[in-house]
């Protein structure tokens, strides 16, 4: 997952804003009933601006700072809406595609081997 924040943000405040991000990942895998929270933080990046010398830096990241409360929601709302459209999708499944009979010319190499499977 990668959140984007508009604005320069300090280095304890970029630690917060991932433990931020990742927590509302949990908390909406964990409402729409994917009881995953092992793997959430895995993949979560939070790209932020370039501090500029001279110019003011958000302290914070937590869910209640400024740019922290705006993150946490759109993460829960974003990660909520795909993990339900996901079950949809799932549940309409019935299987991966069957592979039709192998024709001449049409080989697949083991990929450990090396060789073409017949």
């Amino acid at each position: 997952m990668l959140a984007v924040v508009p604005a320069a943000v300090a280095d304890a405040g970029l630690v917060n804003l991932l433990a931020t991000a990742t927590e509302a990942k949990v908390q909406a895998l964990l409402e729409a009933g994917r009881d995953c929270s092992g793997t959430p933080s895995d993949a979560v990046c939070v790209a932020v601006r370039t501090p500029v010398a001279g110019e003011p830096v958000e302290p914070f990241g937590g869910p209640r700072s400024h740019w922290g409360s705006r993150l946490a929601r759109a993460v829960r709302a974003a990660v909520f809406e795909g993990a339900v459209l996901d079950r949809e999708r799932r549940a309409e499944w019935d299987g991966p595609p069957v592979h039709p009979a192998t024709v001449p010319g049409c080989e697949l190499a083991d990929v450990l081997t090396g060789r073409a499977l017949q």
